[in-house]
């Protein structure tokens, strides 16, 4: 059961909530999460799941755009984030997620503001308390447990990808704003 996700390690990210969580399924013999990418703490969260143990964790190099495509196809459930506590991770949608979400792949995403103002858990995305690895491994066991699950929150995810955030919806949404100033 392949966990995906990609980062530039930032604090926001919460990667060390991922590792922690991997460490609570290391048991689990068919879960492996990859977690792309590079940037200033990657050293730091290499050396932590070091530290921990893990086997089930793996660190690819950052992934180019073009071939990032095929990687969240190869997943059977994507980290969308933002999992750290910081008050930016409120705030904010990762775009990580809305390429998961357009690529119809289950999502797990922080129980935020930000991410409540568009997803609703058990719909189209599952929202996950932040900056708990607990709550994190229990949702990727249900997910992994609930194939029909998966599959409901890919699909709708896709859907509302498609509704609210193509480029033609956004344009859409703008249009009758842009009409106003235009007087």
């Amino acid at each position: 059961f392949h966990v995906f996700t990609y980062a530039s390690f930032l604090r926001l990210h919460g990667v060390e909530h991922i590792l922690y969580a991997a460490k609570q399924l290391a048991e689990q013999d068919d879960i492996l999460f990859t977690i792309a990418g590079a940037g200033s703490r990657l050293a730091a969260m290499q050396r932590l799941a070091q530290e921990l143990g893990l086997r089930n964790v793996r660190f690819p190099d950052w992934v180019p755009f073009d071939q990032l495509p095929g990687r969240i196809a190869e997943a059977d459930l994507c980290l969308g984030g933002h999992f750290s506590d910081i008050p930016k991770a409120g705030r904010v949608i990762a775009t990580k997620t809305f390429q998961f979400l357009a690529m119809g792949k289950p999502t797990i995403v922080g129980d935020n503001p930000a991410n409540r103002e568009v997803m609703s858990h058990g719909e189209n995305a599952y929202l996950c308390p932040m900056a708990d690895p607990s709550a994190l491994a229990s949702a990727i066991l249900e997910l992994r447990d609930d194939p029909l699950l998966r599959q409901r929150l890919g699909e709708e995810g896709l859907a509302l990808y498609r509704e609210r955030f193509t480029t033609a919806a956004t344009a859409n949404a703008l249009q009758p704003v842009l009409d106003s100033l235009a007087v």
